[in-house]
């Protein structure tokens, strides 16, 4: 089965007060909202098997010890070289180590 780029979500949803919400996306709330994200869940699998099996050498160029520090260095990746953000981003993390490190 190709994998298709098509929304599978609804243009409506109900909120769990009971009020509906029409041309919002639909919400894990309820058995419908569990449906949708079912499917989204497998269609991401199958995307990342394709991928896999397509690249299966592909590995990250930035540097992380874990999601937060992944998605700071994928941020700055998009003003500068992966190399100049793997200079960086250790003295970025050792002074922030967390989101609320960096928040406060």
């Amino acid at each position: 089965m190709p994998l298709e780029l098509t929304s599978a979500r609804p243009r409506g949803y109900t909120h769990p007060d009971g009020t509906p919400r029409p041309g919002r996306p639909i919400t894990p709330w309820g058995a419908e909202g569990m449906a949708v994200a079912d499917g989204l869940a497998e269609r991401a699998r199958e995307a990342v098997r394709l991928l896999r099996a397509r690249y299966p050498d592909a590995r990250c160029e930035l540097d992380h010890a874990d999601p937060w520090q992944l998605l700071c260095a994928t941020i700055l990746s998009a003003q500068c070289t992966d190399a100049r953000v793997n200079q960086v981003t250790p003295a970025l993390f050792a002074r922030y180590p967390t989101a609320e490190a960096l928040a406060a």
